[in-house]
């Protein structure tokens, strides 16, 4: 989370993670993990906003706002699905149609792991769709929870996309533009995105703060060289010999 508030969306946080992953000796399949990883909770968050709001019609968000996100969604998993299908267009030796096919083969055919990763996923944002409620709440807005199904999957698609710094303006106007539609002031409005924004900013120096307390060195671009043979060893046993 430290690492995301450097640079547009999360892109930052993903390719320190990426980086870490590959150590230096295999970025390709490291950085296809990340964005697989990146889908994978961009398709949680379009389900779980467009079930919200065929669920919870009452509040008559516009239709192309649900058609939007169903589309998103099937259009993610329809590329997820088709990816290992279109490789096999690719010369037999292709470094990518190899890393597709066998390294990264899990992630198409491994169903427990797809089942594992959506159910943590889910979790996840249904936590934070908890958290917008609560900071609701201590901000003197009874908004319901239904509305907060709502929201915040969408705003966090929103910000997910790479147009702002951190998701800074693109937050707070969805925020705006959600929560003056059931008449929340619109001062309240951006100040319940300013403290969801002061939240992820605090985590993100609290994990700052116990990155630079470990003493983890940043990851490496490259691989880091083979230590030199102990020359002076293998001579002291060749003269003992």
């Amino acid at each position: 989370m430290f690492f995301n508030l450097f640079g547009p969306s999360t892109i930052g946080g993903d390719v320190v993670r990426g980086l870490y992953l590959a150590e230096g000796h295999r970025p390709g399949v490291a950085i296809n993990s990340v964005v697989f990883d990146r889908v994978s909770g961009l398709v949680l968050l379009m389900a779980l906003g467009a079930a919200a709001l065929i669920a919870f019609p009452q509040y008559g968000l516009p239709w192309p706002l649900t058609a939007s996100l169903v589309a998103g969604g099937l259009v993610l998993v329809l590329g997820w699905w088709m990816c290992p299908r279109l490789v096999r267009l690719l010369p037999a030796g292709n470094r990518f149609r190899r890393q597709v096919e066998t390294e990264l083969g899990p992630f198409w055919r491994d169903r427990v792991l797809l089942v594992r990763v959506a159910v943590a996923s889910l979790a996840f944002h249904l936590t934070q769709v908890g958290v917008q409620y609560v900071l609701a709440r201590a901000a003197g807005v009874a908004l319901p929870f239904s509305y907060c199904l709502i929201y915040h999957p969408v705003i966090s698609v929103m910000t997910a996309l790479p147009l702002s710094v951190a998701g800074l303006g693109v937050r707070e106007g969805g925020y705006l533009y959600f929560l003056t539609r059931i008449d929340v002031d619109d001062s309240i409005a951006v100040t319940l995105g300013l403290l969801w924004f002061a939240l992820t900013v605090s985590a993100g120096l609290v994990g700052g703060a116990l990155f630079v307390a470990s003493g983890a060195a940043l990851p490496r671009v490259h691989p880091r060289p083979a230590a030199p043979a102990d020359v002076s060893a293998t001579d002291s046993e060749i003269a003992a010999r």
